[in-house]
């Protein structure tokens, strides 16, 4: 189960980290 879950919790991080970064330069440029 570790073998799904792990990388799961991964692109969720990253999609989280893309997310905010997005935010912040959309906001940056505003």
């Amino acid at each position: 189960m570790d073998r799904f879950l792990v990388p799961a919790a991964a692109s969720i991080v990253v999609g989280l980290l893309l997310g905010a970064a997005a935010v912040f330069g959309v906001t940056l440029m505003v």
